[in-house]
This record gives C-alpha cells, structure tokens and sequence, in this order.
C-alpha cells in the first residue's frame, strides 16, 4: 500500500481541520475523566519516588529559588515547567490537568505531523490512536517527565514535517529551541536532534544543508543557554546530571537484570539514592565525606560499569540482549508505581488498556515498517527517531515511562499497518492478511512473551504510597496501605518491613515484631535494620530491658557495617547503656574512618569521662571527614570553650569553630549565639559574651524553648558577674 494513494484531504484543510479538532476533544475527554475518577484514589495522595523529588523541587522554584545550589541529580527541564506552574498559583491537581491539555496537544501535532510525513487520513488514525492509547493517559496525569517531553517530541516532529515539506530553515530554528529543551528534560534524548539532521542531510543542495544545521544549532545553543548560565552561577561544571554514573552502573554490573534496582536497596528515591552514591563513591574511592563533587561521583560510577563490561564482554551483551526484550515487552515495567495498579483503579483504563497497549502498538507497527520499507529517505527522521529511543535507553535500564518516549515514533508506523488491515478484511482479501498476520503475529509473540515475575507490581506500588502518606502525617491511612501492601506480596520484604514501623510508630510492638520477622525471613539482609526498629519501639513503650536485647544482637550481626553500628551506638546511649554505645561507635569508626557521626559521638563520650586528648582526636576526625558537621562543630567548640583544665582548654580554635557553626546555622540562631558567647567567655571577651546569651535567650523565647531561654540567661548572669563559661 502506497502511503500516499488516498485521497483524503491534505493537512490544514477542512474535513482534516475537524478531525483533528475532534482527536483534541476526545484526547482532553478521556484524560479529564481519567484524573476526575481517579481524584479519591490514595495513589494520587501524594507524588511518589522522582515525582516527590520534582514536585519539591518545583515549589523551591516557585518560591524563588530558580539557581539553587550544587550540580543538578536529576534533569531539570521539568522542574522549572512544574516549578512554573506552581508559581502561577498551580497545585499538583490542577498541574495534571493542565497536562491533560498538553497530551491531547500533543495528539493533534501527532496527527498534524504523520499526515505530513505518511498521509492525511493515517495521520487521523495516529492522532486517535495516541488519544486513547491507555499508558499515554496513564503518563500524562503523573508528575513526571513524560509528560513534558512526549509533546516536545511530537512538537519536533511536527516542525520537521514541516520543514521536509516546505524546505524553511528558519523552522529548524524552533527545532533547536524544542530539542535543546528536550534535552534537559530527558538527559538519554539529548541525541535527538539526529532526527532533525536526517531530515536536512537527505537534502541534495549542500549549500541548504549547512544553512539549516546552523539555524538547528543556534536554536539548541539559545535553549540551553540559561541551563548553561544557571550551572556557571551555582560553580558547578555545566553538562549531564550528576545520576548519569549511578544510572549507568545500575545497568550494568554483576548485579544487574535490566530492571531499576536502586543501589541500596529500599532506598529507590532520589534524594537517598544520590547520598548513597556519594557515600559509597567517597568510601570506596578514600576520599573524605562530602569532598567528592557530583561530577567525580558520577565518573566513579561510569568507571565502575565500564570496568565490569570490559572483564565480562559476554555477560554484558547477555544483559543488554535482555534488555532489547524487556524494552519491546508488553509489560509497562515500573518504577515507583505501577501503570498494573493504577489500570485497576481506573475505569478508563480498564476499558481501553486490554487493546491500546503497547504490545498491540509494537506488533502494528512492526507491520508498518515493512510496508513504508520503500521510503526510507522520505520516513528517515522517524527511523532515526526509533533507533534513537533504543540506544538512549539499551545503556542503562527498562522501566515504562523511559519507554514511552518511543510510542510517538512507533505510533505512525502502526496506523499504517491498521489501515492496511482493514483494507483487506474490508475487502474479504483473506489471503493477502497471510503475509500481515504473520508479521504481527511474530511480532505479538516477541511482545506479549512472559518474562517472569521481575517485580512484585502491586505490593511495592501501595507500599511505596502508604510510605508517602507515613512522611505526610497520615498515619492510620498509611497503616492500611501497608497492610495491603503485604496481603498483595507475601514475599515482598520490604512491604513487611515497613508495615512492621508503621505498627511501631503506633505503638502496636507485638504486630510490629510479626512484621519485621516476616520482612527478616524474606530477606535476611533485614535482621539489623528489623533490630533497631524493634529497639525504637520498646525504648518509646519505656521498656529498656527488651530494647537491650535487641540492641546487642543487631551489634552482633555479621557482616559488621559501620552504619549499623553507628545506629546501635545511638540507641543504646539513648537506653542509657552508655559503655555498650561506646563500643558500638568505636567498632563504626574501624569499619570506615570517615564515619564523622560516629567520630563525633564517640568524642563527646570520651569527653565526659574525662579522656580529653583521645576526644581531642575524634573530635579532628569527624571535621576531617565532614568540615560542615554541624554537631561535631557545637561540641568540639563547647569542649574547648569550657573545660575545666587549663591545658585542654582552647579559646582560640573554640572561637573559630564557632564562627563557622553560626556562618552555617545563621548569626542570630540561638543555640549558634550561645555557642558564639560560651567562646567569647572563654577567650576572656566577658561583656561580648554576656551580650551575645542575652540575645540567645531572647532567640530561644521566640521559639518558645523556656528552658533553654533559662539557661541562657543563667550564663549571661555569670559572664556579667566575671564567671567564664566552664561545662
């Protein structure tokens, strides 16, 4: 079937006019019912995994906080759109709607765009295709990426149809503005605008050629600029986000499945996966906490996913074969949440789900390649668009809003093959669907093949809501949710594991001990962590017998780590087993060095024995390590400040310790005054010190911390009276 040989109306015209019109409508329709009906639902209480990160971004922008701070973790185009909506008085409800907007946009440029490039009436049947394909209304209500860049992409599409049609270069200046856009929005699409350059390279006039290229790259070049600028302000390096290298590695190593598995695990959201990428980049590398910028961060990480590639070739091209399939799979492989359980809350995705899935969209348009197979040069854009969206994804993992940037590319490709279907049932060429129906059904099998059960979709999706819902206040709605969660995966550890502190945060010890056994059970990995939260529990009922017990066995554990030990120290000090924590700290700072908490701990504990030169020691180890550490700063400042014996005693260095804790918590916070007036004292300056607890005290009142105000006062009376601060 030639593309071309209908004879529908061409784009712009009337009947196209109103067909496009009603693709809109019905696009806006189905997205408007879908957020009305899924208003109640607990699933969009609250943003969940990179959409909490964004939506907290957004109002820090909103706020007026448009530099910030440090290399960006995640791509920031969708941040500043969000950010800007929520500027304009917009709240996540009515930010979805106004997704809902841009996604039946996005269908009508769709349209606009195929009918160009393939034919009118098979740019109709793409543009309604995108409008009731399920997953596209599914992504378009999240706070997520997709939706922004899935209309940029059908944006670029339509200005390069355009372009390909009329030969205006100036088109491909507003190319460049879209794709330079689309490039800090999703950081793996930042080759796209090949697509662009396929269209301009199949020129013949060479001289047109570098003209245009030259309009794309001005485009891009003005798009980036304020990223460009906003990097140069914040003093950091400008380029890809700094979750390139995690990402990277996370794709590809001896742990990997072609799947996101966060690289601690339970700790999949942004803000933890990148403390943890700092953490073990800086543990594992020597280097000091915190002295790693994000950057050497993120090229530790690509050294380590090259390094395991290049010693296991084989085991690198068996993964990355399995991603191919896992990326043609029917399945809309999750993240935080899964497509599976939203479609089962939702009436309008249980109604259009079952056939506009992506299985059906891949084998359609698997069918649609072969027929288009004699336009490569006139169709290039679209292949290379293909072939794009396969590369940006292939060297990292799978999950479905990733995929989704290819249904805009594929979706063309499949109304061809869907029109070319209903030719020949229409016309009762039964023999001619032989060859078509083979294709598809080859291509059906690929898609639709089971995998296996790779993620426990239900369990970890209501999980990861009821834990939104715990950060929110809204415990007994939360609580249910956890248990839910573990009614729906009685193998999913981590839903155990955090049903077991949601009963421990309500007090409820004996359901929260059958929660963490069952969680240890499943994985025994949990044993430290079920420990401690059992430990938290008992100390908040006040019974410290079975809190200790607890306390030392999770002490006992093999492997040791520092961090455990660090957490036991902290329990059993705040159990009063003060010898017992001491231990724990010590063992922390063996297993890393650069343990600055535990350094600091185990320093104010051997201060108050009396072992000042040993606490001297930690004490320089924590700020070694951590040179912001705020509370190894206040107490390494007060040791100095007011020790009792003339030769540990230190007003010099107290004073400049405290002056870099004030320049951290501000001049005027209160406990940064007292600390300011404990050295002032010390180093003899008594009226300055004087001065400066007063205005501590009157600090403290404002925050309504009588007791701390007391003491203040208390001290200001005896810098007065001519008595230095002594602890």
């Amino acid at each position: 079937m030639n593309a071309r040989s209908d004879s529908a109306a061409s784009p712009g015209s009337g009947s196209t006019g109103l067909a496009l019109l009603a693709i809109f409508a019905a696009a806006l329709f189905v997205r408007v019912v879908y957020l009305a009906e899924m208003g109640d639902s607990a699933l969009l209480a609250a943003p969940l995994g990179d959409a909490a990160y964004y939506d907290a971004w957004a109002r820090r922008i909103a706020g007026g906080e448009w530099v910030g701070s440090g290399a960006h973790y995640l791509s920031p185009g969708y941040a500043y759109f969000l950010g800007a909506l929520y500027s304009l008085g917009f709240e996540p409800e009515s930010a979805r709607l106004f997704q809902a907007v841009l996604g039946a946009l996005g269908c009508v440029l769709l349209a606009s765009a195929a009918g160009r490039a393939f034919s009118p009436r098979t740019g109709v049947v793409a543009g309604a295709l995108l409008a009731l394909y399920a997953p596209a209304i599914y992504y378009d209500g999240l706070l997520q990426k997709p939706a922004l860049a899935s209309l940029l992409i059908v944006l670029t599409l339509e200005l390069v149809t355009r372009y390909r049609a009329h030969a205006r270069g100036r088109v491909l200046f507003g190319a460049g503005l879209v794709l330079g856009t689309l490039a800090v929005t999703r950081e793996n699409l930042a080759v796209l605008p090949l697509v662009a350059l396929a269209a301009i390279w199949v020129r013949p006039v060479a001289r047109a050629r570098l003209r245009d290229t030259g309009l794309l790259a001005l485009g891009m070049l003005l798009a980036l600029a304020p990223h460009v600028v906003r990097d140069r302000i914040a003093g950091v390096p400008a380029g890809l986000p700094a979750n390139l290298g995690p990402n990277l590695f996370i794709g590809n190593s001896e742990h990997a499945d072609g799947l996101y598995r966060p690289l601690v695990a339970g700790r999949g959201v942004p803000e933890l996966e990148h403390e943890d990428a700092h953490a073990i980049a800086e543990r594992e590398s020597g280097a000091a906490r915190d002295s790693m910028s994000g950057a050497e961060v993120s090229r530790f990480w690509i050294g380590r996913a090259f390094a395991w590639a290049s010693s296991h070739p084989g085991d690198w091209l068996a993964l990355t074969a399995r991603k191919m399939w896992l990326f043609v799979s029917d399945r809309e492989w999750m993240d935080s949440q899964s497509y599976l359980v939203y479609r089962a809350e939702s009436e309008v995705l249980k109604v259009l789900g079952p056939v506009l899935r992506f299985g059906v969209l891949f084998a359609l348009a698997v069918y649609g390649f072969a027929l288009a197979i004699g336009r490569r040069a006139e169709l290039c854009a679209w292949y290379v668009g293909v072939a794009i969206c396969f590369a940006s994804v292939l060297p990292f993992f799978v999950f479905g809003r990733l995929r989704f940037a290819l249904v805009p590319f594929l979706v063309p490709f499949a109304a061809l093959a869907a029109r070319e279907l209903a030719r020949r049932v229409n016309a009762s060429d039964w023999r001619g669907l032989r060859r078509p129906g083979a294709v598809f059904l080859v291509a059906g099998v690929i898609s639709f093949w089971p995998v296996g059960e790779l993620e426990l979709a239900e369990s970890a999706t209501w999980t990861n809501v009821a834990t939104a819902l715990d950060r929110l206040g809204r415990g007994e709605e939360a609580r249910a949710l956890h248990e839910r969660a573990a009614r729906a995966g009685g193998d999913h550890a981590d839903a155990h594991f955090n049903l077991g502190v949601s009963y421990a945060l309500a007090g409820e010890v004996d359901a929260a001990r059958e929660a963490f056994e069952r969680a240890v059970e499943i994985r025994p990995a949990y044993f430290v962590d079920a420990h401690l939260e059992m430990a938290r529990a008992f100390l908040a009922a006040g019974d410290f017998a079975s809190a200790k017990g607890l306390l030392l066995a999770a002490h006992a554990a093999e492997p040791p780590t520092a961090a455990a030990s660090y957490a036991v120290g902290a329990l059993l000090s705040q159990a009063g087993l003060l010898d017992a924590a001491e231990e724990a700290y010590r063992r922390a700072v063996e297993l890393d060095e650069h343990h600055a908490d535990a350094h600091n701990n185990l320093a104010w504990r051997l201060a108050t024995r009396g072992e000042e030169r040993e606490a001297i020691r930690h004490f320089e180890a924590s700020l070694a390590s951590d040179p912001a550490h705020r509370r190894a700063l206040f107490n390494y400042s007060r040791f100095l400040a007011g020790n009792p014996a003339d030769a540990v005693r230190d007003p010099s260095r107290a004073l400049e310790l405290a002056e870099r804790y004030r320049e951290l918590e501000g001049e005027e916070d209160a406990g940064a005054l007292d600390l300011w007036g404990m050295a002032l004292s010390a180093a003899g300056r008594l009226d300055a010190a004087a001065e400066a607890a007063e205005r501590a005290a009157d600090a403290w009142r404002a925050r309504g911390e009588g007791h701390s105000e007391a003491g203040a006062l208390a001290r200001a009376a005896d810098y007065r009276a001519g008595r230095p601060y002594r602890y």
